[in-house]
């Protein structure tokens, strides 16, 4: 769970009367407003950057979740959102290549390994120089408007079915990813498979509530396929970087065969897990998230005391609404 922002935070100290909706809404509202704080009149640090990128993704996803509730204002913010991720250039990058080649440096000649690192280096200090300076206010203050935007969105109250479906979307679209990729096994493929499985995991984790164990299990272990996955990438951006850089020569060679084989045992982790977290069908998911928000663990302030059938977490089941 992400520890700047917890859905649950929100959740249970509203003292207002809540549908789903408003709650996705009001978390949407509060992880913008977070970003925009990460802006002020002095350039960040590249955890801050990493930080601010993070949390631009998260707002991405509650965004995408809101589309059929809210219409086209949403999908307008979802693409203001991932613009503004795309301006910040993360030099934390350049710090998990660092890493990542560590990792291979006592089977490598150290004379490799300090040419590599040097150029490493360099890039990395072209990329903080390059670092956004003049959009740093500016970008904390548009994306303070976009949440008071957001916050002036009409949420319908009855909107579960819209959010289920939406689920139902993106948890099939992930599943969809994970079998392609991890049948091709191509670093493109494992690539989009993570983005999509960063989409959905934010969209599960704005329920958490609705039974907070069995969410933060399923939740975690995404977290842990999506790790599993950063390092895959991580290692396929060292080869590319060093492949480009290096004329070939035996430590090259050597080097890629290394992450050939760190991938190797990545993907034989990766499969497992993605076949844990993905294993029902899509509309089988969508059924049970259906009866989950009907009759949640736990429900916002004013919940408990509608009458039952009157609004968006009525305990009645209707999955035909998201099938």
């Amino acid at each position: 769970m992400d520890a700047d922002f917890s859905p649950a935070d929100l959740y249970l100290s509203s003292q207002s009367s809540l549908s789903w909706g408003e709650h996705v809404r009001d978390q949407l509202v509060a992880t913008i407003r977070k970003v925009s704080h990460c802006f002020g009149a002095s350039a960040q640090t590249p955890e801050e950057v990493h930080r601010a990128r993070r949390l631009l993704k998260q707002a991405n996803s509650l965004a995408l979740l809101l589309g059929d509730v809210v219409g086209p204002a949403s999908a307008d913010a979802a693409r203001a959102l991932r613009g503004f991720r795309r301006e910040l250039s993360d030099t934390r990058d350049f710090d998990v290549l660092i890493d990542s080649l560590a990792r291979f440096a006592p089977s490598l000649e150290a004379g490799f390994v300090t040419i590599l690192r040097e150029k490493i280096e360099n890039r990395r200090r072209i990329g903080a120089a390059q670092a956004i300076v003049a959009r740093n206010f500016e970008l904390g203050s548009e994306l303070h408007r976009l949440s008071e935007e957001a916050e002036r969105w009409r949420v319908d109250p009855n909107a579960r079915a819209d959010l289920v479906r939406a689920m139902k979307r993106s948890y099939a679209g992930a599943r969809r990813r994970g079998a392609r990729a991890l049948a091709s096994k191509l670093p493109a493929d494992l690539h989009d498979l993570r983005k999509a499985l960063i989409v959905h995991r934010a969209q599960r984790e704005a329920f958490e509530v609705v039974w907070l164990k069995l969410v933060h299990a399923w939740c975690s272990e995404a977290q842990n396929l999506r790790d599993a996955l950063g390092a895959f990438n991580d290692l396929s951006v060292l080869a590319t970087f060093s492949s480009a850089l290096e004329a070939p020569s035996a430590q090259g060679t050597l080097l890629l065969a290394l992450i050939e084989r760190a991938q190797r045992d990545i993907l034989a982790q990766a499969e497992p897990m993605f076949s844990r977290l993905f294993c029902a069908r899509p509309k089988d998911f969508a059924n049970q998230m259906d009866t989950l928000l009907a009759s949640p663990k736990k429900r916002p302030k004013a919940m408990a005391d509608r009458v039952p059938g009157s609004t968006d977490v009525a305990p009645e089941h209707t999955s035909g609404s998201v099938s």
